[in-house]
């Protein structure tokens, strides 16, 4: 009886030793994958500054002993828990190497993530996490006055120097100028780039936009910020964001109100904001305003 219980206690653990192993050895095996290293690779958490690029280089093997082909691979960028995809590959081989460039425009944290896929359903994942820092702020302009066409005060104003320039100066300076003010009979506060029609009808004669040798193009919207948020706005990439969120696309913006904030893009291709903080009505009133361009 003792030896038929030690007999039937060697089958179950032969049985068990061969369950597990025959487990084991079905079970798929994933494939691998890691950035590359060395100079000119970024592969481990970094800190860069706004609108530089890392490079960043994958490799990808197919597992040996399954022997299945990578089918797949991705990177995706993460950032404010929002995936973006930057690669989706449909491949067939055994082995991946390939190099990318990503340009960081803005400041936050970002997480790049590369995974590769093979024929059996496995994959494999390798990530790292990117700190972008803002390399520059954002200039503050504040009580910036400008009159209408019959005011005392200058109706021009550029926005490189935050300067309000006469009509004679404006012409002297007609490169500088990204708009004019004035109040109209009908459309009151009115903010108009140089070369809108309308503007031109208003400011005539001897230093009249028609005479000027440049008529910039700037381009106005109104802004979904009211008067406080724009005083949060403080850096560079949220200055931006407002701005070229607006779409500014009109030559003019009239029946301006004071806590009007106004979104603006300069032929030279910089995005501000404009807040209206005072009125005075009037051919011959001012417009109190403050202004936030890129530094």
């Amino acid at each position: 009886m003792k030896k038929l219980s030690y007999l039937l206690g060697l089958i179950l653990i032969s049985g068990m030793i061969f369950s597990s192993c025959s487990k084991d050895d079905d079970e798929p095996l994933p494939p691998s994958i890691q950035f590359k290293g060395g100079t000119g690779y970024t592969s481990t958490d970094v800190t860069i500054n706004e609108n530089n690029t890392i490079k960043v280089g994958i490799i990808g093997l197919a597992n040996t002993t399954s022997g299945k082909n990578l089918e797949r691979f991705t990177l995706i960028l993460t950032t404010n828990n929002t995936p973006q995809t930057l690669v989706d590959s449909s491949i067939n081989i055994a082995t991946f190497d390939a190099d990318y460039v990503i340009t960081f425009p803005n400041e936050g944290e970002y997480r790049v993530a590369a995974k590769i896929y093979d024929k059996d359903g496995q994959t494999a994942e390798a990530a790292f996490n990117v700190t972008v820092n803002p390399v520059a702020g954002i200039i503050d302009y504040t009580d910036k006055i400008l009159g209408s066409y019959n005011s005392n005060t200058g109706s021009s104003f550029a926005s490189a120097d935050g300067t309000v320039y006469t009509m004679a100066d404006a012409k002297a300076n007609s490169e500088k100028i990204d708009w004019l003010y004035f109040y109209g009979a009908t459309n009151h506060a009115t903010i108009a780039a140089p070369d809108d029609d309308a503007a031109a009808t208003v400011f005539t004669g001897d230093d009249g936009l028609d005479t000027w040798a440049t008529r910039n193009n700037t381009r106005f919207a109104h802004s979904l910020l009211n008067a406080s948020q724009f005083d949060e706005i403080t850096t560079k990439s949220q200055l931006i964001t407002a701005a070229q969120g607006a779409n500014p696309t009109e030559s003019k913006l009239n029946g301006l109100n004071v806590g009007d904030v106004l979104a603006f893009l300069t032929a030279g291709g910089d995005y501000g904001l404009i807040r209206v903080d005072d009125i005075v009505e009037g051919a011959d009133g001012t417009i109190n305003i403050s202004v936030k361009i890129p530094e």
